[in-house]
C-alpha cells in the first residue's frame, strides 16, 4: 500500500462473507448433535448418527466417528471467517474456505448416496435432520465463497485497487 493512499474500509460483501462463513461452521456445529438419516430394514430399525449407530430396539450402541470430517471443515470455515477479518484483501479465506466447502459437500454426498442406492431387498433409509443441517451449511458456505469472491476490488498493475485509485485525492 502506498503512504498517499488511506486503507479502505471493510465492503460489506466483506463483511457479509465473514458472517456466512461463522453461520456455516455454525449449522455444521448444530448437525453433529442431530442424526443423519434412519434405516428400516426386515423388522429391524436403526438410526446413524455422526457419533453413534444405534439400534432401535435397544441393543447397544456403536461408537463411530463420521463427525470428525465435519469437524475439519468447521474448522477451515472458521479459519476462514477469521482470514476474511484480519487479512484484507488476501486471497487465503478463499483457500481454506472452499476446503471446509468441500469437506461438507463430500460428507453430504456420502450420506446421499447410501440413501439413494440402497442394496437389493426391503432395505428403507430416511434423511434426518443432521443430513438437513449439513447440507445447509454448505449452501451457505458456498454463498460465503461467492460473497468472498465479489468482496475482491479490482487490481491495477501497481496492486491497489481500481476502487482506491479512483478515490485517491489527485494533485
Amino acid at each position: 500500500m502506498h503512504p498517499e493512499t488511506p486503507p479502505l474500509a471493510p465492503k460489506p460483501n466483506r463483511l457479509a462473507a465473514g458472517l456466512s462463513w461463522l453461520a456455516a461452521g455454525a449449522l455444521a456445529v448444530a448437525a453433529l448433535f442431530f442424526d443423519i438419516l434412519r434405516a428400516h430394514s426386515q423388522g429391524l430399525e436403526w438410526v446413524q448418527g455422526f457419533w453413534r449407530q444405534e439400534v432401535v430396539d435397544g441393543t447397544p450402541t456403536i461408537d463411530v466417528l463420521f463427525g470428525v470430517t465435519v469437524i475439519v471443515g468447521v474448522v477451515a470455515v472458521a479459519v476462514a471467517a477469521l482470514l476474511v477479518f484480519v487479512a484484507g484483501q488476501h486471497r487465503a479465506d478463499i483457500a481454506v474456505g472452499s476446503f471446509g466447502m468441500g469437506v461438507f459437500v463430500a460428507a453430504d454426498l456420502h450420506w446421499f448416496l447410501i440413501v439413494a442406492s440402497p442394496p437389493q431387498g426391503t432395505l428403507t433409509h430416511s434423511l434426518r435432520l443432521g443430513f438437513w443441517l449439513l447440507a445447509t451449511a454448505a449452501v451457505v458456505a458456498l454463498v460465503a465463497l461467492i460473497l468472498s469472491f465479489v468482496g475482491r476490488g479490482r487490481r491495477s498493475r501497481d496492486g491497489l485497487t481500481v476502487e482506491a485509485l479512483r478515490d485517491r485525492p489527485h494533485s
